[in-house]
Order: structure tokens, then C-alpha cells, then sequence
């Protein structure tokens, strides 16, 4: 895209610049010191998330204001095409979800994540006056950030196993290991091996968040221990 001044001719690659998936840029415009530019995406179709067709019928397409990164220090705002699709087969309309931006947000992830970065190292009200959000919008995303980021530092796993260890031997003092059996990792290390010790809500450890939240939960117990508790979803 050429970009006109009165001193200079400058060819920008808004596509490239900006580096998102499925997008083109197809109009820039410049008020003051902020950037907007128009896109347009490049997949035709979407699969539908009920029957899984692919989807071709446009029924309407609204245009959002979405904040993204800074360009050369100014603000940017992209023109995004929200599209719904008709599914024939389910007769139901399908809004077409992007993977740079949150369903019904108005900033990009990046952006987003970009803002979490920047009020850890500051304030919610510092951010808030350098990029013109307000006090509240701000909050929002840090907050929403941060549950994302615990949610991939600690993801339930899906198959867990349990075993005991006698910390000494000859001696009844036990632990019980608590392994992650698809990543293989060991999750927790709990002091006791019957029921009331790795399922007390008081203990302090991961478990609990396990128990709720595992599908599958395989044991290596003894007969007296845990061996005859099985806590599916």
C-alpha cells in the first residue's frame, strides 16, 4: 500500500506489518496521529461447530472497531469483518470466530496480552492514560489475562495415578505421589496414603482442583487405601 506526504512517497506492507492470520489489509486512513486500517479475510468458508459442514453462505457482515498494536508509535485501529453464516443443515446462523481476537472483544489477544505485560511492571491507572482506555477497560483485561495465563500454567489433566511411598523403611509413615499419566509429569507430592489424606480439602495441595475437574482417574492403591475410590465427572 503506498502512503502519500507532500515530502515523500513511503510503500508499506500492511499485511506483513501486522502479521495476522487470514487477513488483508484493503484501505489505510490516518486521523491525526492514529492509524486505521480496513480488513478483509481471506478464507472463504468456515466449518460449522455442530455438523461440522463446511459453510459457504454468508447471511450479513458487520464491521467492528478492534484496538490493536501500535504502528511506528501510533495507535491502530482495525476495521474487522464479523461474519454470520447459514447452516442449511442445522438452520442455524454461525458467527465466524477469529483467532485473533476474543467473541465479542474489541481488542486483538496481543493487544490484550501486551496491556496484562505492561500493568505488571506499572499501575491500571498509568497504562490506562498512556493508551486511552479507561480505568475499568483496563482492569477487565488484566484480569482476564490473568486467569488465562494460571489456566496454562495449571490445566486439570485428564488421567492422573496415584501411588504410595513409605518415606521410611521399616516405618508407617507414608506419601502419596500424584502423576499426570498423558504428560507424565508429577503434579503433587501429599504426606499420608488413605482417603481422608489426599481427598481433605484442607490439605493444601493441588488435588482437590484435580478431583474436580479429571475425567479419568486410574489407581495404584491397596486394597484398604484408595483403590476403591473412583470420582468420574
Amino acid at each position: 500500500m503506498i502512503i502519500q506526504d507532500r515530502r515523500w512517497v513511503l510503500w508499506i506492507n500492511f499485511d506483513q506489518l501486522l502479521d495476522l492470520p487470514n487477513v488483508t489489509v484493503v484501505n489505510y486512513q490516518k486521523i491525526d496521529e492514529t492509524i486505521f486500517l480496513k480488513l478483509a479475510l481471506l478464507n472463504e468458508t468456515i466449518e460449522c461447530p455442530n455438523c461440522h459442514q463446511t459453510l459457504d453462505r454468508i447471511n450479513q457482515t458487520e464491521y467492528n472497531l478492534v484496538r490493536d498494536l501500535s504502528i511506528l508509535g501510533n495507535p491502530v485501529y482495525l476495521e474487522v469483518p464479523r461474519r454470520q453464516f447459514h447452516c442449511q443443515k442445522c438452520q442455524k446462523y454461525i458467527g465466524e470466530r477469529l483467532s485473533f481476537m476474543r467473541l465479542r472483544q474489541h481488542h486483538t489477544i496481543r493487544y490484550e496480552s501486551m496491556i496484562y505485560e505492561r500493568v505488571k511492571n506499572s499501575s491500571i491507572e498509568e497504562i490506562s492514560r498512556e493508551e486511552g482506555l479507561g480505568w475499568e477497560e483496563v482492569e477487565l483485561i488484566f484480569n482476564h489475562c490473568a486467569k488465562e495465563l494460571e489456566k496454562e500454567e495449571w490445566e486439570a489433566p485428564e488421567r492422573i495415578s496415584l501411588d504410595e511411598f513409605s518415606n521410611l523403611k521399616g516405618h508407617k509413615e507414608f506419601i502419596t505421589t500424584v502423576v499426570d499419566l498423558d504428560k507424565k509429569i508429577l503434579l503433587d507430592v501429599i504426606k499420608g496414603h488413605k482417603q481422608m489424606d489426599v481427598f481433605n480439602p484442607f490439605n493444601g495441595s493441588k488435588t482437590q482442583t484435580i478431583n474436580i475437574h479429571f475425567q479419568t482417574f486410574p489407581f495404584h492403591f491397596f486394597k484398604n487405601n484408595l483403590s476403591g475410590v473412583h470420582k468420574p465427572l
